[in-house]
């Protein structure tokens, strides 16, 4: 299994192994290139990330479909969306759905 240095994931990752008694050889690469180049190659089995991200990058590998994306969410990010100040119009939309978002329970528990 493969992470990216200073992220979130390999921290996770050592939780859930400790907790599920899995027994997990978890690498560290310094780049997201490089972790998706150790599973092409087959160093290693998995490469644990972002989901957005790891869709992005297999899209750009010269053969997207030999790689696929499975499993479940094992952490909870906190995101944000930066605007110009003077965007009042596009800023409005944006609170408008998060509001509804947040709302319907789509974001999970407030």
């Amino acid at each position: 299994m493969v992470s990216t240095r200073n992220t979130t994931p390999p921290v996770a990752l050592h939780r859930v192994d400790l907790e599920r008694c899995l027994k997990l050889d978890i690498f560290k690469a310094d780049r997201y290139e490089r972790a998706v180049e150790l599973v092409e190659s087959a160093k290693v089995q998995a490469f644990a990330m972002d989901d957005v991200l790891l869709y992005g990058m297999a899209t750009g590998r010269a053969d997207p479909k030999a790689l696929k994306l499975v499993g479940w969410f094992f952490t909870t990010e906190p995101l944000a969306i930066m605007l110009p100040k003077d965007e009042s119009a596009f800023t409005k939309i944006i609170d408008d759905e998060m509001r509804r978002l947040e709302g319907g329970g789509a974001l999970g528990p407030a």
